[in-house]
């Protein structure tokens, strides 16, 4: 194939990728899996089981070595790192937080009016503007929705559903009981920016010369 840029080729088990003009390069051999795009800024490389990811110009990068994983997005807001087998989430500017650190999850959007934490086994899931509440503590569930009237409670294994209009159920005061969330103040946003190692790949990625 040529001028339409798409060339492969396969040999001992090995496998070869090539894209030219469009600027992506694919890189397979003895195991690891190698990936370069060019111009488009995208820059992927896999070597001895770790994988490797880099977008720049959008600034996205993603870096996995040794089982961790590290994703770092800028200007788009997005941020991501994960390391020893701890999980971190920041989105800025589009207000998604998420962070998770020895096995407690954290998670929290604002603007969206969208909260989620959990701590400790226990889970907590708070939405807001939108009416929506989610609170979970000890193996009890509590969800509350407003507005949209439908109220859905379980506490010590037992469970119980209540829709407002229809008048079902109603075990418990329901707006009183479920403790929304306050997660603006309790969760920890992960500063990513500064903590996020960022995958140099342009200058380790081997591009793979196919046959002319």
């Amino acid at each position: 194939m040529d001028e339409g840029s798409c060339y492969f080729y396969m040999d001992e088990g090995s496998c070869y990728f090539y894209m030219d003009e469009d600027s992506c390069y694919f890189y397979m051999d003895e195991g690891g899996c190698y990936f370069y795009m060019d111009e488009g800024s995208c820059y992927f490389y896999m070597d001895e089981g770790s994988c490797y990811f880099y977008m720049d110009e959008d600034s996205c990068y993603f870096y996995m070595d040794e089982g961790s994983c590290y994703f770092y997005m800028d200007e788009g807001g997005c941020y991501f790192y994960m390391d020893e087998g701890s999980c971190y989430f920041y989105m800025d500017e589009g207000s998604c937080y998420f962070y998770m650190d020895e096995g407690s999850c954290y998670f929290y959007m604002d603007e969206g009016s969208y909260y989620f934490y959990m701590d400790e086994g226990s889970c907590y899931f708070f939405m807001d503007e939108g009416s929506c509440y989610f609170f979970m503590d000890e193996g009890s569930c509590y969800f509350f929705m407003d507005e949209g009237s439908c109220y859905f409670i379980m506490d010590e294994g037992s469970c119980y559903f209540f829709m407002d209009e229809a008048h079902t159920v109603r075990p418990l005061s329901d707006p009183q009981d479920v403790r929304p969330y306050s997660a603006r103040q309790d969760v920890k946003a992960y500063s990513a920016p500064q903590d996020v190692t960022v995958y140099s790949a342009p200058q380790d990625v081997r591009v793979y010369k196919v046959y002319s």
